[in-house]
């Protein structure tokens, strides 16, 4: 599709890129939805393709203690729960991979400080609410991390409208990306080895997955 894109890499705490790339997020949704075949493609970004392959992924390596990968399962069984609760999730062309790294802020010409996306590798049809959420998903361990969330949200606003179910479940999806991320690191032991997947890493993993459900869902559960 291209050999280069111009521009530099967003600002990991710029407001204003943050909301470029939510305008140009918009973009591709209100244009991809209007392809005759946008529902089709390589992947189908469900609950299986995001939660719950990536987790028979990792259980099938054995790496972690019992207590957790218990923990780890139950986990997966309540996010799965919530999200199918919610009736009336937008479905979209996804992009998949919008964490800022996969994005360049032009700094001249026709675009100029617009966000340019590329990677849609991971890309196809699914939530809208997770294609958002792997922006927050990225954003997640910075002190400023909802300041340029919001401003994601608020350059996506300005192109298309958003249901505020998605904006909601956003949050339910940000550790759904992390089962992904973490089902691409087990899936690949082939190709990238199994020094990175030790149980202290996996460990990690499961204390920031916790840790986010009870400080950001709980209260959406209760």
């Amino acid at each position: 599709m291209f050999r280069y894109a111009e521009g530099e890499e967003p600002g990991y705490h710029s407001a204003d890129d943050a909301k470029a790339q939510g305008v140009t997020m918009a973009r591709i949704h209100a244009a991809s939805g209007r392809f005759p075949r946008w529902n089709s493609g390589r992947y189908e970004l469900d609950l299986n393709h995001l939660l719950h392959r990536p987790l028979a992924s990792v259980s099938a390596l054995g790496i972690l203690a019992a207590d957790s990968q218990k923990s780890l399962s139950d986990l997966a069984v309540r996010l799965s729960s919530a999200v199918t609760a919610i009736e009336g999730l937008t479905q979209v062309r996804c992009h998949g991979d919008c964490h800022g790294g996969n994005a360049r802020i032009a700094t001249d010409g026709h675009f100029k400080w617009e966000a340019i996306f590329f990677d849609f590798d991971d890309g196809g049809p699914g939530y809208l609410a997770y294609d958002l959420a792997v922006f927050l998903w990225s954003t997640s361990l910075q002190r400023d991390g909802y300041s340029l969330w919001h401003a994601f949200v608020e350059g996506y606003r300005s192109v298309r409208r958003l249901n505020p179910i998605d904006f909601e479940a956003a949050h339910f999806f940000v550790p759904i990306r992390h089962f992904w991320l973490m089902g691409e690191y087990a899936s690949r032991t082939v190709e990238w080895g199994r020094e990175a997947l030790s149980e202290k890493w996996l460990g990690r993993q499961l204390e920031y997955l916790l840790a986010w459900e009870q400080e950001k869902l709980m209260p959406k559960l209760l």
